[in-house]
């Protein structure tokens, strides 16, 4: 009985059958024709859709349409390069952010961009008297800066305070723009909001430009002037991901990421445990900072610059077309009586020490720079040269001067990586940037006499962010 039981299945009994099709080794396909025929119609008439339109496209490379019949290819358009209004996005900061903190370090950093892509806090006055625009790179942006210690931010409040008058200060700044993404956002967004002040701060970024590409018109996707929609089947693909499951992808693409950050700190850590354990020297090289955490292992930035001849300079790249390009937004504030303000831009010494310099966060790291036939040597003397031309722009057009970079009180507090500001520096350009606008802005008139005598009937002004005024 017990045998009977547990009697081994035939292998006769596992035979495949149509009723049964999950069993055995059969053709699966002949259970389903009507999914088996509808999947071949569909790749059939792919393939002979792509294979048509290649051979079209062999026969006839350029498109003859009568007149109101719309090409197939999407237009091309100038790229108005601006952070994507309404969105919030989220950055945590880098290694060498984190270890150069120069005020509050914040594990995610929040950039709001509100209907008009500008970064908030911007419009915080709802019937401003004034308003200022902050156009430029990276160095505007400030991304890894406290959002109200933004100096566009801090620029609106001590105005408030020092004129009287009501000051909305919006900032346009975008990562990696140039002066040709500047022209594009002052005529394409700036002008029709009819500010009474565009203030622009580009340098380094249209260095990098004229270094890589020798001109502002180039056929990089993301630097170039006219965007032309990409026809391949990645992009197909991209935008059916994008409208079908962004948030998916975004929520894949940030673990990626998180993952990748984690794993980069940890391996400096590592090496940063291995230079402490290499000895005494690794601490105390000269010119180390304390509470760096490391030292990085061969002292600080000054000691790699001193312990290194200084390279000769490199081919000095053409300021001409930033010289043109300046000029023409200069000019184009004023025809529709907007004041510009150019401003400089500062780039710390390398001789300061900043930890975790040269790593693989630092932008201005030497092996960067040669990477793109640079050297340190090369960058200072470009970036002193690009100022000059800011300051005789200034001068020649007519346009107001903020010349950060003239001033000599800068130090490492107020930079992460010799050029990006910290929370201190934020705050130390917002003074100088005031302090240079409050002349153009004016002061707000004195109460006519009386006007504290008025009715206890007099109309009060609506609560909000505007219902006083500091004192003029």
């Amino acid at each position: 009985m017990r045998r009977k039981m547990f009697r081994r299945r035939r292998p006769a009994d596992r035979r495949w059958s149509p009723a049964s099709p999950a069993l055995g080794t059969g053709n699966r396909f002949s259970a389903h024709p009507v999914k088996t025929w509808t999947a071949i119609v569909v790749a059939t008439l792919i393939v002979f859709a792509a294979a048509t339109e290649t051979l079209l496209h062999a026969i006839e490379p350029v498109e003859t349409l009568p007149l109101g019949i719309r090409a197939s290819d999407p237009p091309r358009a100038i790229m108005l390069r601006e952070w994507q209004p309404g969105v919030t996005y989220l950055a945590a900061p880098p290694l060498i952010r984190r270890r150069n903190p120069g005020g509050p370090v914040h594990d995610v950093y929040e950039l709001r961009i509100d209907a008009n892509g500008f970064i908030e806090p911007s419009a915080v006055h709802d019937t401003p008297d004034k308003t200022v625009v902050f156009l430029g790179g990276s160095t505007t942006e400030a991304l890894y800066v406290t959002p109200e210690q933004r100096f566009p931010v801090l620029v609106g409040r001590a105005l408030d305070e020092k004129t009287g008058y009501r000051v909305n200060t919006l900032n346009g700044g975008r990562s990696g723009n140039d002066l040709a993404h500047v022209l594009h956002l002052l005529t394409g967004k700036v002008l029709p909001l009819r500010p009474d002040i565009v203030v622009v701060m580009e340098n380094i970024n249209d260095r990098g430009i004229a270094q890589r590409f020798t001109t502002y018109w180039n056929a990089d996707t993301s630097q170039g002037v006219i965007v032309a929609p990409e026809r391949s089947v990645g992009s197909a693909f991209r935008a059916l991901r994008d409208s079908l499951v962004p948030r998916t992808y975004r929520l894949f693409k940030r673990a990626g990421q998180a993952i990748g950050r984690s794993v980069g700190e940890g391996f400096a850590r590592l090496g940063d445990g291995a230079a402490h354990a290499a000895g005494p020297d690794a601490d105390d090289a000269p010119g180390a900072r304390a509470g760096d955490g490391a030292g990085d292992g061969a002292g600080g930035a000054a000691d790699r610059v001193e312990a290194t001849p200084a390279p000769e300079p490199a081919v000095m790249v053409s300021s001409d077309q930033y010289e043109r390009m300046l000029r023409t937004i200069v000019r184009a504030a004023k025809a529709w009586d907007v004041a510009p303000v150019l401003m400089t831009q500062v780039l710390l010494s390398a001789d300061v020490a900043l930890a975790g310099a040269g790593g693989a966060d630092d932008y201005l790291a030497p092996a960067r720079l040669a990477a793109t036939g640079l050297n340190d040597v090369s960058l200072v003397t470009d970036q002193d040269r690009f100022n000059d031309v800011v300051r005789r722009v200034a001068s020649e057009e007519g346009a107001a001067l903020v010349d950060l970079a003239a001033d000599a009180g800068w130090t490492s507090d107020h930079f992460y990586d010799r050029i990006h500001f910290t929370d201190a520096g934020s705050a130390r350009a917002a003074a100088l940037i005031a302090a240079a606008l409050e002349p153009l802005i004016g002061h707000a008139p004195s109460p006519e006499p009386g006007a504290a005598d008025a009715p206890a009937s007099a109309p009060v002004p609506a609560s909000g962010p505007d219902e006083t005024r500091p004192a003029p």
